[in-house]
């Protein structure tokens, strides 16, 4: 089975988390750039499950070795 790779950053603004994917590859080969949008898109979409009227606003989050922090306040 092939292990595809996403490396991109987790960024904040306004008070929502928006993903900027960088590369992606499979078995260590950089797919194109078609491959890139289609995984950006599914990523983007994975995140819009986050309510814009949320309670919590987010300030930060923190990917660690198999951890993830979220940072934020009360609105």
């Amino acid at each position: 089975m092939w292990a595809p790779r996403c490396r991109g950053t987790v960024v904040i603004e306004d008070c929502l988390p928006r993903v900027e994917v960088q590369a992606v590859s499979v078995e260590g080969f950089l797919t194109p750039g078609f491959v890139k949008d289609q995984v950006t898109e599914m990523v983007v979409e994975a995140l819009d499950w986050y309510p814009t009227d949320s309670a919590l606003c987010l300030e930060r989050i923190v990917l660690e070795d198999g951890a993830l922090t979220v940072f934020g306040h009360r609105r």
